[in-house]
């Protein structure tokens, strides 16, 4: 409530202001945790979820809420840029690789609505474990 008068009359008033403070987007995303492994099967399922990460950002609003993409490029895993879930694209061949590194960032979507947003990065080692691809096969013969 503010109030004016007048030091020369009897003349006041009174009114109340409402002062809105906004979020300044000081703060990055966090992950947790900062690191992750996994060993995926080299038959893991197609479009299946291989992992999750987490991030939080204390500010508020589009300060503090979180897109998630991977910096390197690849046809192998995506990522929801929402939900943080990470998923298979292509699949795993052992012989051509047995570990995948990835960089996952978290950006705050300040970035798209002003600029300047704020980011933190996760790394992901994806090892693959080679599987049985052929089986034996049996031959029965029956002799007579």
């Amino acid at each position: 409530t503010v109030k004016a008068f007048s030091t020369r009359s009897s003349l006041e008033a009174t009114t109340i202001i409402y002062v809105r403070v906004l979020d300044q987007n000081d703060l990055s995303p966090i992950f947790f945790p900062a690191t992750y492994n996994e060993t995926l099967p080299e038959d893991f399922a197609l479009h299946a979820p291989v992992l999750k990460v987490t991030a939080e950002d204390a500010d508020l609003g589009v300060n503090g809420e979180i897109l998630f993409w991977i910096k390197e490029q690849t046809e192998t895993f995506a990522i929801h840029p929402s939900m943080g879930v990470v998923t298979l694209t292509r699949r795993l061949k052992y012989a051509e690789r047995s570990v995948h590194e990835l960089t996952i960032v978290a950006q705050d979507r300040a970035t798209i609505f002003r600029g300047g947003g704020q980011s933190s990065v996760a790394k992901v080692s994806l090892r693959v474990r080679q599987v049985n691809l052929y089986g034996p096969e049996i031959y029965v013969y029956v002799l007579q």
